[in-house]
């Protein structure tokens, strides 16, 4: 019976560097390593970088007959450290936060100071009513609600026969 894997192949071909394919690439295959080993680093912390917001979360944009709602993913905010600017149909989105906790173990002290940023910038069409504008915040999640201009929903036109 034949099999298609490579290892149950009758003929066992191992491939053989000579001394010179392995100063060729020595070099190399320390570059390799020491990737290897910053991508080990940045990723082992990857869970305390999302913590700390560096990770940015799901942004969410829907339209309805008389307002666009946008929804952002940001846990661990409180709604006065939002800054919502609208101009012309320009929305910015920011916020802010930085903690500061303080432990002492063992008669050592550490002073931990953790900073969180948020920045996004959206265009929305121009047929919006930057007077009905509204923002809620619950359970991690900001809500923008931006009316529509009157004009901007548009009206049904009847087709007659001629």
């Amino acid at each position: 019976m034949f099999s298609l894997l490579p290892w149950r192949r009758k003929e066992a071909k191992v491939p053989v560097r000579t001394e010179a394919e392995e100063r060729f690439w020595y070099p190399l295959a320390r570059i390799r390593e020491e990737f290897d080993r910053l991508l080990d680093r940045v990723f082992s912390r990857w869970p305390e970088l999302a913590e700390e917001g560096l990770a940015w979360g799901g942004l969410d944009l829907s339209e309805t007959d008389k307002e666009y709602v946008v929804r952002v993913d940001a846990p661990g905010f409180e709604p006065e450290e939002f800054d919502l600017q609208l101009s012309g149909n320009r929305l910015v989105i920011r916020g802010e936060k930085k903690a500061e906790q303080k432990k002492q173990a063992k008669g050592k002290a550490v002073e931990e100071v953790t900073y969180r940023c948020l920045h996004r910038t959206l265009t929305l069409p121009n047929a919006i009513d930057a007077n009905r504008v509204e923002a809620k915040y619950h359970n991690g999640v900001l809500e923008i609600r931006i009316g529509k201009h009157p004009e901007a929903s548009g009206r049904k036109v009847p087709v007659k026969s001629s």
